[in-house]
Formats: structure tokens, sequence, C-alpha cells
């Protein structure tokens, strides 16, 4: 299977994949096009099959011996099993895979998310030592200085076309 763990601010999984006997590496952390961060744990075709679900929310696939981690973009953790049905997850945080319980126990001890799967990698049959991270991006601040600037400019020089009259009054003087 895998590890993945969630820290409450990092994503981590390992990348072995397992077809038979054969061992070889693949990816089971995505950021999806919407900011969310998903990790899935079980057969590969399973874990790319519920991305493109989350992706395009299609028709469900059909799923065994699967367990995901997807973090939304205020990071809240959820998991989903089989019937991907959204769980939410109260603890600061999670694990899922065959690796899980090593995960765990690293983080209630205070490791992070990468060490924990690091971890796991040395105990666990189905986790590698080749760790992937994905962290939430913080909305990226727009410098609205400028903006903010020319809308006072404009702002002044409304105010200071109320008070100035348009056309100066003719001015005769009498004598």
């Amino acid at each position: 299977m895998t590890t993945i763990a969630w820290d409450g601010t990092t994503l981590a999984g390992d990348t072995l994949v397992v077809a038979g006997n054969l061992k070889t590496a693949g990816v089971k952390l995505y950021r999806l096009q919407d900011g969310r961060l998903y990790g899935g744990s079980g057969y590969q075709e399973q874990v790319l099959a519920v991305r493109e679900w989350l992706e395009t929310a299609g028709e469900k696939p059909k799923l065994e011996q699967f367990a995901a981690i997807l973090i939304t973009p205020d990071g809240a953790c959820l998991r989903l099993e089989e019937q991907l049905i959204p769980m939410p997850i109260q603890e600061r945080f999670h694990a899922v895979g065959s690796g899980r319980d090593f995960a765990m126990a690293a983080m209630a001890l205070g490791k992070t998310a990468l060490e924990a799967v690091l971890l796991a990698a040395h105990w666990d049959a189905w986790t590698n030592d080749d760790v992937m991270t994905l962290t939430l991006q913080q909305p990226e601040r727009v410098d609205t200085s400028a903006l903010q600037a020319a809308i006072r400019e404009y702002v002044c020089i409304q105010e200071q076309q109320k008070t100035v009259p348009k056309k100066p009054p003719e001015y005769e003087p009498t004598y």
C-alpha cells in the first residue's frame, strides 16, 4: 500500500508502487485544481481514478482497499474510504495506508508528516523512503498600494472639482 500523513501543515507520502512482484515509483500526492490537497493509498489505478473523480465530479469509481486524505484550502482534513464519503478528522494530524500506525505514533511524539513517513518506511514493507510533500499555498497577497493611490487621487480630484466652479464668474468692476 503506502503511507500518507498530514501534520496540519504538510501532506507527505511515499512513492512506492507495487505491481505483482515489481516495485516502481509513482505519484500519490496531488494538488487539485481548486487548491485541495489529495493523497491516496491503495491500488495506484484507484488512487488515479479518485483524483479524476475529485477533479471532474463524474461517476464515483468502484474501490476496494482504499483510503485517502483530502485537505481543503482552509486546512480541514477529510478521510476518504471506499464509499468516498468525506469524514472530517478532528485531530491535528492523520495518516492512512499500511504504515499509518507508525506515522500516527511518530506525529503523536511531535514528528512532522515527512519524518513520520520516513519512520514508517523503516518499519513498513509497503512504504519506501522516497517521500513527496505538499503544503497548502497561502493565498498570494496582491499589492494594491498603486490601486489605492490612484483611487485617492481620483477622489481628491473629484472633491476639488466640486469646490471650484467650473467657470469663474465674470468680474466687472463697478465705478
